[in-house]
C-alpha cells in the first residue's frame, strides 16, 4: 500500500520525486522496511522457517530424467488433445440439442 501511495501522492508533496529513479529508490526502500517489519513479526519468522525447510525438501527430491520428462510430456500432450476432442464433441452435441429445442 505504501509503495502504491508514494508513487501517487510523494511527487506532489516532494519535488525531487518527480524523477522516476527517485521514486524507485523510495518504493524498494519502503519494501525493504515493510519486509523487515514482517521479519520481526511471529509469522515473519516463521515463513523465513517454511522458506529453509522448503530448501531442504528440494535438496532431497529425486529429479526426474530427460527421458522419463518428455515420455510424460508427451502423454499429458495426447491426454489434452483427446479430452479437447471430446469436449468438442460434447459441445456440439449440446448445441446441436438446444438449437433442435429452441428452434
Amino acid at each position: 500500500i505504501g509503495a502504491t501511495l508514494i508513487n501517487q501522492y510523494l511527487p506532489a508533496y516532494w519535488a525531487p520525486a518527480n524523477n522516476v529513479w527517485i521514486r524507485i529508490g523510495a518504493i524498494a526502500a519502503s519494501i525493504v522496511i515493510a519486509l523487515i517489519f514482517l521479519y520481526a513479526t511471529h509469522q515473519g519468522k516463521a515463513f523465513v522457517s517454511l522458506l529453509k525447510d522448503a530448501r531442504i525438501e528440494l535438496r532431497r527430491v529425486t529429479w526426474p530424467t530427460k527421458p522419463e520428462t518428455i515420455s510424460t510430456t508427451w502423454q499429458v500432450l495426447a491426454v489434452v488433445v483427446i479430452m479437447s476432442l471430446i469436449l468438442w464433441g460434447f459441445d456440439n452435441l449440446f448445441g446441436w440439442l438446444i438449437q433442435s429445442i429452441i428452434g
